[in-house]
């Protein structure tokens, strides 16, 4: 999320609303960006930078994600990298990774969004003797871990939704030998 953020207050002049959950103040929320910011542009972080930033706590029961609409007016785009990456805990990975998906796309069809983009993850097609088609993807014989099988099933659920999407599968991520970042 971080590495989105920098990268859009670098690349755009977009004003940016995090959802995060309410244990996390502003200083754990700006912390890694400022930390980006400074690696991708090689400048010093400001306040005309800081303003940009809109934090907004999300309510505890994640189904009531989407009455949220009315403090996100003029959201026109929605880019979703949240997920739990507990491979070994299903309940956890099936209520983030695809339950608050559904719930943010409840939100989504309450907004004028020009798109919704998903990050999901290359693995999400599972093991299959086969390139990863670009578009839905078929059920593989089996998966590498619950974690894929649950993106996959978000996957599906952006696609279904009705709401303009973009679904990006990232592969592993390596960080350079000097500073770890990618």
């Amino acid at each position: 999320g971080a590495l989105i953020v920098a990268s859009l207050l670098r690349d755009t002049a977009a004003q940016i609303v995090c959802l995060t959950r309410a244990a996390h103040d502003r200083a754990a929320l700006v912390g890694p960006i400022v930390e980006e910011w400074e690696a991708q542009s090689h400048g010093c972080w400001s306040d005309a930078v800081d303003s940009r930033i809109e934090q907004l706590a999300l309510p505890e029961d994640l189904a009531e994600v989407a009455d949220l609409a009315p403090r996100l007016q003029g959201v026109d785009e929605i880019i979703h990298c949240a997920g739990c990456l507990d491979y070994h805990d299903l309940d956890k990975l099936r209520a983030v990774n695809v339950g608050y998906t559904a719930h943010l796309l409840l939100l989504a069809r309450r907004l004028p969004l020009k798109r919704f983009v998903y990050v999901s993850t290359a693995y999400a097609s599972g093991y299959q003797p086969f390139p990863a088609v670009e578009g839905p993807l078929p059920e593989p014989g089996r998966d590498p871990t619950h974690y894929t099988r649950t993106k996959r099933e978000a996957e599906r659920l952006v696609a279904a939704s009705g709401v303009p999407f973009v679904v990006l599968r990232p592969s592993i991520l390596i960080g350079t030998a000097d500073s770890g970042r990618y």
